[in-house]
């Protein structure tokens, strides 16, 4: 029975030590709070669970006391690897983990790091790369770390302007078409030397400062080329169109999208380098689909090439595109084509190059009309915006690039081979003039030459006036185009298959390709 009494009072006894500790432990938790409610600071919760001490209260009452916290200032946010794709990466700056745009290079603070704030940031900061993938970001955050000095947190950003100054030293070296070693060999030490004499010490420290390596420019010159390239409307087309075409699934998807609107097509135009007619219709076609592409774009989340749809001046540069292609295309089909003489070839050129002027001098003026496919809402915008500089200068290289190509065009001697009965005597060689005086006195030839073309009656001539029809079809005879050649070309392919490749083809290809009828 003692016994039994014994167990029960040191049972009891330890019940009581327990819960005196645990009321010791409680107090000293409850003035912890105090403690931390005092600083404006969080304190976990000992007792477990995600939520601090106290709760979610704005306040805690000890005593007659009330203590107040800001959430705003105390709560500390982590970043997340899905902010990469709003352009954001971290940094630890002095203890503080804080988000910097990959884009500008700016950080903002630790309350920064909400996908609502980077979101709109990224939407009106730089609202041209929202649809940018997250591999774009990544390449931009590896530059951006490359220009951190340390991993502690310590960050180094170059100078804009001198970076700036690179890239146009890089420019120009390119331009010039000189070595690369040339920034460093004779480039910086000859700006060093300038600003030493001129502005002093620390502007030569400055100068010294810009980097015109070897290897700087070439990749300077690397990166001017991507940005070049990307600018370029036809490369975007072509990726667009590839990658419909590409694969058979979304030729399939396209076509039947297509289909659902009423569209006038239902499929895209390869592009060939072969075909000389193939860039003109491939750009036509984009350009009469592109609502279409911008859905079907943004249903596959192709959103990097869908961004070029949205964006107005790559919309206009495409339209002008369109509308420049097509009176090329007409003006290589008016090239083309059996009995063409250089006659013909010299007006039809002549003519387009007319064109080129007039429509120079119109988009000067702010005139438009030859751009049949682009609005008059689109005009006005651009003309706000001052892109028709762009067109000038467009109509003004294309002009230069024919006269460049076609240095010697002209009618000068060809008018005796046009219209030998209108030719002044005296403004022929000496040989010739005695016999264009019976030539033209010759009335037979007259009629001749008004029931014949021109590589007709020559040919008929050489018994007669054999001088004058020698000296014209001297320049007749030339081809003006290499159209003859194509589809002697395509005739050989399918006379001299794999099966028939031993074949001696001269006879069969005369045959073919002769206009003459054989005497049977």
């Amino acid at each position: 029975m003692r016994l039994k009494v014994v167990e029960v009072v040191e049972d009891f006894v330890e019940v009581e030590v327990e819960e005196v500790e645990e009321e010791k432990k409680k107090k000293e938790q409850l003035k912890l709070l105090c403690h931390s409610h005092w600083l404006g600071t969080w304190v976990p919760n000992p007792l477990g669970g995600n939520k601090p001490l106290g709760g979610n209260m704005g306040s805690q009452s000890v005593g007659h006391s009330t203590f107040s916290r800001n959430p705003s200032e105390t709560t500390k946010r982590g970043y997340d690897e899905q902010y990469l794709k709003f352009g954001f990466t971290s940094l630890h700056d002095r203890g503080e983990l804080k988000g910097q745009c990959v884009l500008c290079q700016n950080v903002f603070g630790n309350q920064s790091l909400r996908p609502s704030k980077l979101k709109l940031h990224l939407e009106k900061i730089h609202p041209h790369h929202q649809h940018k993938d997250v591999d774009f970001f990544k390449r931009m955050e590896e530059n951006v770390k490359r220009q951190r000095l340390d991993q502690s947190g310590t960050l180094f950003q170059q100078n804009k302007r001198l970076t700036e100054v690179s890239y146009a030293a890089s420019l120009l070296i390119a331009q010039q078409k000189k070595p690369h070693t040339v920034g460093e060999t004779l480039i910086t030490p000859c700006a060093l030397k300038m600003a030493r004499i001129l502005l002093g010490e620390e502007a030569e420290k400055m100068f010294n400062k810009i980097s015109l390596s070897n290897n700087m420019v070439q990749r300077r010159i690397a990166d001017l080329s991507s940005d070049i390239k990307e600018q370029d409307v036809l490369e975007q087309v072509i990726k667009i169109v590839n990658y419909v075409k590409s694969s058979g699934l979304n030729s399939r998807l396209f076509k039947q999208m297509c289909t659902e609107m009423d569209s006038e097509h239902n499929n895209l135009l390869y592009y060939t380098n072969v075909h000389w007619l193939s860039k003109g219709n491939v750009v036509a076609r984009v350009f009469e689909l592109r609502e279409e592409m911008q859905s079907f774009l943004q249903l596959q989340e192709k959103h990097k090439l869908e961004a070029s749809l949205h964006e107005k001046l790559w919309v206009f540069h495409l339209t002008y595109l369109v509308d420049i292609f097509d009176p090329l295309n007409r003006l290589n089909l008016n090239l083309q084509g059996k009995g063409t003489t250089i006659i013909q070839f010299i007006d039809t050129l002549s003519a387009f190059i007319q064109k080129l002027e007039n429509w120079k001098r119109k988009a000067e003026e702010g005139n438009f009309t030859m751009l049949e496919s682009l609005p008059e809402v689109t005009i006005n915008e651009l003309l706000n915006r001052g892109i028709a500089k762009d067109v000038v200068t467009h109509l003004s290289c294309l002009r230069e690039e024919f006269l460049q190509y076609f240095p010697e065009i002209g009618r000068e001697g060809l008018a005796l081979m046009r219209n030998p009965f209108l030719v002044k005597v005296s403004d022929v060689q000496d040989e010739l003039q005695d016999e264009l005086i019976e030539f033209q006195n010759d009335s037979g030839c007259r009629d001749v030459f008004e029931a014949s073309s021109i590589s007709e009656f020559w040919p008929k001539m050489m018994g007669s006036y054999p001088n004058i029809a020698k000296e014209c079809l001297l320049k007749l005879l030339p081809f003006a185009t290499t159209y003859l050649c194509e589809p002697g070309y395509s005739s050989l392919v399918q006379l001299k298959t794999k099966a028939r490749n031993h074949l001696e083809c001269e006879a069969d290809l005369r045959c073919a390709l002769s206009t003459t009828e054989p005497r049977i």
